[in-house]
């Protein structure tokens, strides 16, 4: 379990500091990622588009709060404050994550993302 502990940490850093690399290591090439009220990705270069876009946007922080992790399942919940266009804003997010575990490696399977913007 630490060592999926670890990758979910490091997959989160990797988001925050826009390290589009480091992120597409850690995923599959048939990754899902359902970002509820907003778009559903499909597939690796769906995926890396999607993250392209969100370029304009300046990760200030990340913050994990809790991590849940369950066999071939995670859960993690925290913050992120971003700035775009001069303004700061801070996001709650749950993602529900499917993986894909082998003796080599763990990679992203699936992404379930509930993102509400914080006022607290």
């Amino acid at each position: 379990m630490k060592e999926i502990k670890d990758f979910l940490k490091k997959f989160n850093e990797a988001f925050a500091k826009s390290d589009h690399s480091a992120i597409l290591k850690m995923v599959t090439d048939d990754i899902v990622w359902e970002v509820y009220g907003d778009r559903r990705v499909n597939g690796r270069e769906d995926f890396r588009d999607f993250l392209k876009n969100m370029q304009n946007e300046e990760k200030i922080k990340i913050t994990i709060e809790d991590m849940i992790i369950n066999d071939h399942e995670a859960a993690v919940t925290g913050k992120i404050k971003m700035k775009s266009a001069n303004k700061t804003k801070e996001w709650a997010f749950c993602d529900v994550l499917k993986l894909q575990l082998t003796e080599e490696k763990i990679l992203i399977r699936k992404i379930k993302s509930y993102v509400l913007e914080s006022d607290f």
